[in-house]
């Protein structure tokens, strides 16, 4: 159980980090990961406040494992889902906006996706509950 603490623990943090620039200066953010603008700075906002939230939803989970077991799916198949539209994206019509930072986050949610999967998996595999 302790291995999958740590990940969703660092997940959490990750989400924390990606979140809080789009809701505290989305504009400059927009600028540094090479995006082009938008009409209304506010959606990014929106993007920061659902990432932030995901983060702190994870650290209670994290914090309590035994109690919210179950809820740990949602936390893989959120970066399997991240992943997946991002490496769609990229093969089909690719993006606007810095490559860099496009492909950091494909790394980023193949690495957490495999990583909550396969933590989860050793925790049912040892005989503990899941959803």
């Amino acid at each position: 159980m302790e291995t999958l603490r740590v990940v969703m623990t660092a997940q959490a943090v990750v989400f924390a980090i990606y979140g809080l620039p789009y809701l505290l200066i989305p504009a400059n953010t927009q600028v540094l990961t090479g995006q082009p603008p938008v009409p209304e700075t506010y959606i990014l906002r929106v993007i920061g406040i659902a990432f932030v939230m995901l983060a702190w939803l994870e650290f209670q989970i994290a914090a309590d494992l035994p109690r919210y077991q179950g809820l740990t799916l949602t936390y893989a198949v959120i970066s399997a889902s991240y992943f997946v539209t991002i490496a769609l994206q990229l093969a089909t019509t690719g993006f606007n906006g810095a490559a860099w930072y496009w492909w950091l986050n494909l790394v980023v949610t193949a690495a957490f996706a495999i990583a909550v999967f396969a933590a989860r998996g050793r925790l049912v595999g040892s005989g503990a509950r899941s959803a």
